[in-house]
């Protein structure tokens, strides 16, 4: 107090002692019961933005002849560390040691004049600048009690002041004529007319700032004992520099903290002597119930409650059609990454005959090999490939399509050794027998499949459709059908459906099901649908319901089980059981909107009539793409059907058109649409 009542004017003390009384009250240095209290210990780094204002043109006795500073500033860094105590839930006291620097640079420029003695036969007076500097450097150790309120988050205001111990106070000042730059002098041959420095005079041994700012609290860990504090702080000046002038140095800080805050130990309750009441009883949890059954399906939708899967081994034979067609991305002549391409190095190892396990997909999908495997085999045939656009968008022009096709010679050259005289390129706008819709919604999948090369050959062995033969596993009934019950009073969050045999599972609802919150009532499963996971021993089937709940309850139903019987090939001729051949084909596939059986179709259903004996058992099924209506798409479907019938020789309810309802492939892609428009005959012979 004796400091403040020396170097501070009166009307400053009254009102910084008056401050300083609200801020030692507010922090509490009477007693404070906080509960939970804990005190922080930090240091920080700070950078300091110094700002110089005055009012004089000299210091003491030494030589001046600036007009008058009035402004400057500078920068440096500062140090400081601080204990944080608790005062309540929201206030905290934090008393700082920091150590600051306040330098800064004063500057100004006079205007005046010079003589101009560069012609001593006639000198002349001309306009001259002085520039006057004075740089001032100062620093402080200063204590610094702040009051920190927690506003929002870890946001804390903080006010307070700073007592600082003035600890360097040294000036250099210069003036020097800078205008004109090459002559004129003020005295003699110098253009410097003062250059001293020294011991600020009369300079204050005590700073007084008031002190405002922010920082915001990041815990570095889970129980926030240790924490980062960024931080802006605004010193504004209640003393001066010095006692003989009016110059002040306010400053603004941007600073980083790091503290510790530890954790106080725990506190261990003494032993309760009286008798413990009982534990409230358990929240009841909402009603989570559910079971399941499951029954066969017969191939025309009937159900057989009481049910045992037959799974039959019989030798089949599938005959797949090849596209040939290679579709293409808009604007691009890249072959796609799902068609397979090989190595130069493997084509030798490649054979048709290794496809018998993959579906009609992944053959199609191989089809760049298959030809050049035969073009190998065949010297004498050539291809012809004509690229195609779609004429949409950013996919046109003869240069497109023609790239698109020497994509395809360059593959075939490259990688199978085809000499490109084999192979002739062509390029359209549009196929010959383009795709074409009228719907709106229609018009982007018509344009993926006009976007095409098309593949002929002067040898139909080259396009002849893919024939494999395969010990295969057929199920009778079919598929079955998973009835579900179930009650959820919290809502559904989750559920699935699971098949498995002895612990492996064989079927699970897709993601698309169970992304609802609704459990179906029931869900089928085709058997047979992948080849893989057909039952492969006679133990039951189980099928399981899981739901979770909204309020994180879990149900897992009690199993449904159905019996497995396995008629191995093996087996039935040991017990002489009647065996029977199914032999599977696909028609070349329909041009667009189309159901007439022609072109390789005819050579397709010569080979079906020869198969068939009069104990053989023929299904046809006619399928469509998604392009137009359901229930044009369905006609359509059994138009093509009851004609393939017709050119058998068979009648026409051994044929069913099945639309686009049961997709054979998928419809996302322009292939499997195009695979989708075809006929499938089903010959099932038996065999002594």
């Amino acid at each position: 107090m004796y400091l403040l009542t020396k170097y501070i004017a009166p009307p400053m003390k009254q009102r910084l002692l008056s401050v300083l009384a609200a801020l030692l009250l507010s922090a509490g240095l009477l007693p404070v019961h906080a509960q939970d209290a804990r005190p922080e210990y930090g240091i920080m780094g700070q950078w300091l933005m110094n700002q110089h204002t005055g009012d004089f043109k000299k210091l003491g006795s030494y030589p001046s002849c600036c007009p008058e500073f009035t402004t400057g500033s500078g920068s440096g860094p500062g140090l400081g560390a601080w204990v944080g105590f608790p005062l309540s839930p929201s206030l905290r006291l934090l008393t700082r040691l920091t150590y600051t620097t306040e330098s800064g640079v004063l500057q100004d420029d006079e205007r005046s004049f010079v003589a101009d003695l560069r012609d001593t036969n006639n000198p002349k007076v001309v306009d001259a600048t002085f520039h006057h500097e004075l740089t001032a450097t100062l620093s402080s150790i200063g204590i610094q009690p702040m009051v920190a309120w927690r506003a929002v988050g870890g946001l804390d205001l903080m006010g307070g002041l700073r007592l600082g111990f003035v600890t360097t106070s040294t000036f250099r000042q210069t003036e020097v004529l800078t205008q004109p730059e090459d002559f004129g002098a003020y005295l003699g041959a110098g253009r410097t007319w003062v250059d001293t420095g020294g011991a600020i005079p009369d300079a204050s041994s005590i700073r007084a700032t008031l002190s405002i700012g922010a920082r915001y609290v990041l815990p570095l860990n889970a129980d926030h004992s240790l924490f980062l504090a960024p931080e802006f702080t605004y010193q504004y000046a209640l003393t001066g520099v010095t006692s003989s002038v009016n110059w002040n140095v306010h400053q603004l800080s941007a600073g980083l903290g790091l503290a510790w805050s530890p954790v106080p130990a725990a506190v261990v309750a003494p032993p309760v002597r009286d008798t413990i009441p009982p534990p409230p009883p358990p929240p009841i949890r909402p009603l989570l119930a559910g079971s399941v059954r499951m029954v066969g399906v017969e191939e025309g939708g009937k159900e057989a409650p009481d049910v045992t899967i037959r799974i039959e081994e019989v030798i089949a034979s599938d005959l797949r059609p090849l596209l040939n067609h290679v579709y293409f991305d808009e604007g691009s002549a890249r072959i796609p990454d799902r068609y397979v391409v090989l190595a130069p190095s493997s084509t030798s190892s490649f054979s048709e005959d290794g496809l018998y396990s993959t579906t009609t997909m992944d053959t199609y999908h191989t089809m760049l090999n298959i030809i050049g495997k035969r073009l190998s085999a065949t010297p004498a045939a050539s291809i012809t490939l004509t690229g195609c656009t779609s004429e949409d968008g950013s996919d046109r022009g003869n240069d497109l399509a023609r790239k698109r096709a020497e994509a395809v010679r360059t593959y075939l050259t490259s990688v199978w050794g085809i000499s490109a005289d084999r192979i002739s390129i062509m390029a359209r706008t549009l196929p010959s027998k383009p795709t074409r819709s009228s719907a709106a919604a229609d018009v982007q999948i018509a344009s993926e499949e006009n976007r095409r090369v098309e593949i002929e050959s002067n040898n139909e062995a080259i396009l002849m459709p893919v024939r494999t033969t395969d010990t295969v596993r057929t199920a009778n009934p079919p598929a079955l059908r998973v009835y579900t019950e179930s009650k959820a009073q919290a809502g559904v969050r989750r559920w699935n459906i699971d098949i498995t045999q002895d612990g492996k599972n064989l079927y699970s609802t897709s993601s698309a099901l169970v992304g609802s919150t609704t459990v179906p009532l029931s869900v089928d499963w085709r058997v047979t649908s992948e080849r893989t996971l057909v039952p492969r021993t006679e133990s039951p089937v189980e099928a399981r319901l899981t739901i979770e709940d909204s309020s994180g309850g879990l149900l897992i139903s009690l199993p449904a089980k159905v019996p497995v019987r396995q008629l191995t090939i093996q087996k039935k001729r040991v017990e002489r059981i009647e065996d029977r051949e199914i032999d599977r084909y696909s028609l070349i596939l329909f041009d667009f909107n189309d159901a007439s059986v022609k072109g390789q179709n005819s050579g397709i259903v010569r080979l079906i009539k020869d198969r068939i004996t009069p104990s053989s058992t023929v299904k046809i099924n006619g399928y469509t793409d998604v392009l137009g209506t359901e229930s044009y798409n369905e006609e359509l479907s059994r138009n093509r059907a009851t004609e393939t019938a017709r050119s058998l020789g068979l009648p026409p309810t051994s044929a069913q058109g099945l639309g686009e309802q049961r997709p054979l492939y998928p419809n996302t892609l322009p292939e499997g649409r195009a695979y989708n428009r075809t006929v499938t005959v089903t010959v099932e012979t038996p065999i002594k």
